[in-house]
């Protein structure tokens, strides 16, 4: 919805520039969740802890100040105007290397189980059953999760050929900084 607003301000002669992170993380979230824990569903005894999704699928993360960096580039990089860019710090980052480098903080679990959102599609076409048959909107929850199985790749090739984006904080020191401020 907010991509149609500035294409229209953009098509209107307005400078507009859209810029597209991940899911941003870092120290001083405005939600309290400085970071990203995927679909992290249940700490179990002996350090493990559940994730609902395979190790393979895909994390479009952004650390903040890497996100601001992009943001800034695009505000002034002439000739850029009516153009989209993705900002992930990596595009190819997956929840199996991602939750390994987070297994590596102070008081973080060590060892992480992927499900695959497929084990849980049979419950899921039953709730969405139940839910038409009582006439209710579909259970949110079983959307986000049948949306969580698809992996998306998002291309930073634009952002880093024309803005001369790229991170300048790699996962471990964002994850480092994050986790324990000041370190």
């Amino acid at each position: 919805d907010a991509d149609r607003v500035a294409i229209a301000a953009a098509r209107s002669g307005k400078p507009v520039v859209i810029v597209r992170p991940g899911r941003i993380y870092g120290h001083d979230h405005p939600l309290n969740q400085p970071l990203y824990l995927g679909r992290v569903k249940k700490k179990l005894p002996g350090g493990f802890c559940v994730v609902i999704g395979k190790g393979s699928y895909l994390t479009p993360i952004s650390y903040v100040e890497n996100a601001a960096d992009a943001v800034v580039a695009a505000a002034t990089t002439p000739n850029v105007d009516g153009q989209a860019f993705n900002i992930v710090d990596d595009p190819d980052l997956t929840h199996k290397t991602y939750f390994r480098a987070v297994s590596r903080l102070p008081g973080f679990p060590r060892r992480y189980l992927f499900l695959p959102v497929g084990l849980f599609v049979p419950a899921l076409v039953i709730v969405d059953f139940l839910h038409r048959l009582v006439r209710r909107r579909p259970f949110s929850v079983a959307y986000q999760l049948r949306r969580s199985g698809r992996s998306a790749r998002y291309s930073t090739d634009a952002a880093r050929a024309r803005l001369g984006w790229q991170p300048r904080i790699g996962l471990e020191d964002a994850l480092r900084e994050t986790a324990v401020p000041g370190k």
